[in-house]
């Protein structure tokens, strides 16, 4: 018996007939459960944000990632290189340059200051020091005047005493007399003179030991003591100096970090270099496009869906994403709904959209969740692969 007249007998009986139809009932329940149950778009694809990094200033390009490298975890990333382009920066690279030479320079010359100071320092305590020893000889040597006087001042008087008393006898005459009161006389007025010089001398010492010189006819400081004064005056001045450049190169230095901190971009993990608009060492000018980053972790699709079914869609519901060619379904969440007429713009994102809305349809967008895997590290997180998105009736 064929096969044919087989299944021809099988199918004559009631009950091959009731299984044949109810097969057939499941299986086309089975294929069209989800348009039954849930809203289904099939031009759909996914998309991403990009971020835009422009050039903060006038220079030339640094060196960049190559497009659609994957950054696995965060990045710093040097956008810009100061150049004879940079205008103001570049001047206040070069003014920091100079500044730091003026502060070199004014260091140096303090250093030659201070060891100059120190040898007329040096100069100077000799020259006390000779002139405390001199007066001090010279305090000596009043003191011993100043005795010799006052021996030779009570001979004068022993003198003078004992003529008087000859005299008085009749031994002596007036003349002898009168010379001996001249000789006490004189003694008396050298040994006043005497202590005169000997107070002056003591003061003098006393002068020195105040560092101080008061037998100098125009100064009471010594050469060294003057130069030393004027090279303390210009030290002063050189500080001032030094102090002014450092702050000036400091002020400048930060201004440069900041300038350099904004040529610095910090690339999050998730994230894919997209698109150089520049390339390593061109020159361009400050607000110029450099790089555009798309972000892996804010992935979305915007499917076309009808209008009547815009009432049961609700922001925040669920949706299930499947990439073409796989058999994952991705978790996704609704996050706005716009009619036909709305305008949007497309300048940042990584992909063209693929859904555009007819008349009487509506743009879902669904965002895939941060966690759902991509298919390949290196296939710049799935974008721009065809998708097909399902909205449950039921949820």
């Amino acid at each position: 018996m064929s096969v044919a007249l087989m299944i021809e007998n099988a199918l004559r009986h009631r009950g091959a007939r009731l299984v044949a139809v109810s097969f057939i009932i499941l299986t086309a329940g089975f294929a069209f459960h989800p348009y039954l149950t849930s809203d289904v778009g099939t031009k759909a694809a996914v998309n991403a944000p990009l971020t835009r990094h422009i050039a903060p200033f006038d220079g030339t390009v640094a060196l960049l990632p190559s497009a659609g490298s994957v950054n696995t975890k965060p990045v710093s990333l040097k956008l810009m290189n100061f150049s004879t382009h940079s205008g103001q920066l570049g001047a206040t690279a070069v003014q920091i340059e100079e500044a730091g030479a003026t502060i070199t320079l004014l260091r140096r010359q303090l250093a030659a200051m201070a060891h100059e100071d120190r040898q007329l320092a040096q100069r100077e305590a000799a020259v006390f020091r000779a002139a405390a020893v001199s007066a001090e000889a010279e305090v000596a040597r009043m003191a011993s005047a100043s005795a010799a006087c006052q021996t030779q001042l009570r001979q004068a008087l022993a003198l003078a005493a004992r003529i008087r008393q000859l005299q008085t006898a009749g031994f002596a005459t007036d003349a002898q007399q009168e010379r001996a009161d001249a000789e006490v006389a004189r003694a008396g007025a050298e040994c006043g003179m005497t202590a005169s010089d000997n107070t002056k001398a003591a003061a003098a010492l006393r002068a020195v030991r105040e560092r101080v010189l008061i037998d100098r006819s125009a100064n009471d400081q010594p050469y060294s003591t003057q130069q030393r004064d004027r090279l303390r005056a210009e030290m002063r001045q050189a500080e001032a100096r030094l102090v002014e450049a450092v702050s000036r190169r400091d002020a400048l230095t930060r201004r440069l970090l900041i300038a350099q901190d904004r040529a610095t971009v910090l690339l999050p993990a998730n994230t894919v270099t997209w698109a150089i608009h520049a390339r390593p060492g061109t020159a361009v000018v400050a607000g110029a496009p450099v790089l555009d980053i798309a972000d892996c972790r804010r992935r979305f699709v915007d499917v076309s869906l009808p209008e009547r079914r815009a009432a049961a869609i609700d922001p925040g519901g669920r949706a299930l994403i499947r990439l073409v060619g796989t058999r994952d379904w991705i978790e996704g969440r609704i996050t706005r709904l716009s009619g036909a007429a709305a305008r949007t713009d497309t300048t940042l994102l990584a992909a063209a959209p693929l859904s555009e809305p007819g008349d009487r349809e509506v743009i879902v967008k669904v965002a895939i969740s941060s966690t759902a895997e991509t298919s390949n590290g290196s296939s710049g997180c799935d974008i721009g692969r065809l998708a097909e998105v399902r909205l449950s009736r039921f949820d």
